[in-house]
């Protein structure tokens, strides 16, 4: 994996740069599953 402050490029061992992969993160819609995510509720 390579990573700089604009991209990531990921490829199996020795694969040449120009075949390398672009990470491309998927979008996905909040749920009301997702507040609290995060949160503690040890001793409350």
């Amino acid at each position: 994996m390579a990573l700089s402050l604009t991209e990531a490029k990921y490829a199996t061992t020795n694969t040449k740069e120009e075949f390398w992969a672009v990470w491309k993160e998927k979008e996905r819609a909040i749920s009301k599953y997702d507040s609290g995510i995060g949160e503690s509720s040890i001793g409350q």
